[in-house]
């Protein structure tokens, strides 16, 4: 079954995404 590997590919991506968002919000803030 790929589903639960599907399923947390998709927590990690999503997790990544928005970690990579805020670093960005930060270093603009910062700016």
């Amino acid at each position: 079954m790929l589903v639960p590997f599907i399923m947390i590919g998709l927590v990690v991506i999503t997790g990544i995404v928005i970690w990579l968002d805020d670093a960005d919000m930060h270093r603009n803030t910062q700016d």
